[in-house]
């Protein structure tokens, strides 16, 4: 598990027909996807991603073999 520190998310997906398939694009690192145990969580991750990047604001992201695991918007 890795910890990245201030980076901007620049885009995000969600492919409907399938629950927990949301991905986020962080700057300067590509696509990662949302962990999807919990479809409280990849939810309420998508929703506090996607104001991070209406609002520009920098995010601390927890990642492990591709997938954010854990996440702060501030």
């Amino acid at each position: 598990m890795a910890w990245l520190y201030d980076k901007k998310i620049d885009g995000l997906y969600s492919y409907g027909p399938q629950n927990r398939n949301s991905w986020i694009h962080v700057v300067g690192l590509g696509w990662k996807l949302l962990w999807g145990d919990h479809d409280c969580q990849s939810e309420a991750m998508t929703i506090m991603l996607s104001h991070a990047r209406s609002e520009n604001r920098n995010v601390n992201l927890e990642e492990e073999n591709g997938t954010i695991k854990t996440l702060y918007v501030w």
